[in-house]
């Protein structure tokens, strides 16, 4: 039952990863737009205001160390304690996803 478990977790996550857009092109070049940007813009139309873009792309040197761990920490609490993959996370989603018969969480 555990090497069914194991074998259906990793088809799943090779298919969804195989279902990832290419990412290549942004080590060229930064989108014209992206989900959030797109989310913020219909939350400011719902609300009766017009949407505003302000941005200005910078180099990651260019962002503080800090900074750059609030996001990585807000995504991932655990990131600097594992090497690529949280495997007590990914044990408790392949768990919950058991107990639930659901692929996902």
């Amino acid at each position: 039952m555990l090497v069914g478990v194991l074998v259906l977790g990793l088809g799943t996550a090779a298919l969804t990863f195989a279902g990832l857009p290419d990412a290549s092109p942004l080590a060229k070049e930064n989108p014209k737009t992206t989900a959030l940007i797109e989310q913020r813009a219909t939350e400011a139309r719902e609300a009766g205001r017009k949407p505003r873009r302000r941005q200005q792309w910078v180099p990651l040197s260019a962002v503080s160390k800090p900074a750059v761990d609030a996001v990585l920490i807000s995504e991932d609490a655990s990131f600097y304690l594992h090497d690529g993959v949280d495997t007590v996370e990914l044990a408790r989603a392949v768990g919950q996803a058991v107990e639930k018969g659901e692929l996902g969480r």
